[in-house]
Order: structure tokens, then C-alpha cells, then sequence
């Protein structure tokens, strides 16, 4: 299963009411939307579907999948409310825990000369978690501190 398509149907089992709901938020019957999800006959699903479906499920599942396609990662940034710098030095602190951490699984994996499935799966969520986290910093620091523009 491509990453795309298989972001349609977790998006579609996210759904409060699963694939039906899906079907009837998007105003087409339930086999319309299994034929596009599938790609039956050339149906497909367009960006802008995609994009709805993923509101209505309240995931990132296609954002992240089109990331995916395109050699990247997703990242979604927080939504900033009351925050001030005291918080981003706090997330600054967590940010080096976050790197240290991924130093000490990195020493580990690497110590025989061989990173196994279960070590690289391991240093890939410590190397999201932690570009995530230089994100949300950078993301907050412009939100407090940057003037918007007129």
C-alpha cells in the first residue's frame, strides 16, 4: 500500500462513523468514495478532497504522506497562546534532553557496527522528536518576538 493512498483510509477509519461518515461529510454515497480511495476505473481523490477528508478526520495523515512521497517529514507546529520566553527557554531544556537522548541510542546502534530495523526505527523517532521540538521553538520565537507585518 503507497503512503497516499493508504493516508485516504486511515483518514477514513479516524472519522467519528468511519468510512460512511467520511462518505456523507464529502456529499457522495459510500461506494463512490471506496472507488476513488481505491483508484477504481481512474477514479482518484483530489487535493482538495484530500485535504477536506483530513479536517473531517482531524489528523495529518495526508500531510504527512505527501511528505513522505517527497523525501521529507511533516511537522505540525503548536498552536501558540500565552507563551512567553520563559517557555521557550523551557522548551529549549527539552530540546537538549531530546539531543542527548538521541546521542546515547545513537552510540548504542552504532557500538557493533550495525544498525539493526528495531535501532533504526528507534533513531528515526528520536531524530523526529527532536527536529520537531527545534520547530516548535522556532515557531514560537516568531510568534512572540517577530513584528507582523502592516
Amino acid at each position: 500500500m503507497d503512503s497516499i493512498r493508504g493516508s485516504y483510509q486511515m483518514m477514513c477509519c479516524a472519522t467519528n462513523g468511519g468510512w460512511s461518515a467520511m462518505a456523507a461529510s464529502q456529499g457522495i454515497s459510500l461506494t463512490a468514495l471506496q472507488n476513488r480511495v481505491y483508484g477504481r476505473k481512474g477514479q482518484e481523490i483530489t487535493v482538495s478532497r484530500a485535504m477536506a477528508m483530513q479536517a473531517i478526520s482531524g489528523t495529518t495523515y495526508f500531510a504527512e504522506a505527501v511528505a513522505h512521497e517527497s523525501g521529507g517529514l511533516f511537522i505540525k507546529l503548536p498552536t501558540v497562546g500565552d507563551l512567553s520566553a520563559e517557555d521557550i527557554q523551557e522548551q529549549f531544556i527539552e530540546m537538549l534532553e531530546k539531543a542527548g537522548e538521541f546521542a546515547a541510542e545513537w552510540r548504542r546502534a552504532t557500538a557493533d557496527d550495525e544498525v539493526c530495523k528495531r535501532e533504526k526505527r528507534q533513531l528515526g523517532h528520536l531524530a523526529t522528536d527532536l527536529c520537531q521540538q527545534v520547530q516548535e521553538i522556532l515557531h514560537t520565537t516568531f510568534t512572540i518576538f517577530c513584528k507582523q507585518d502592516a
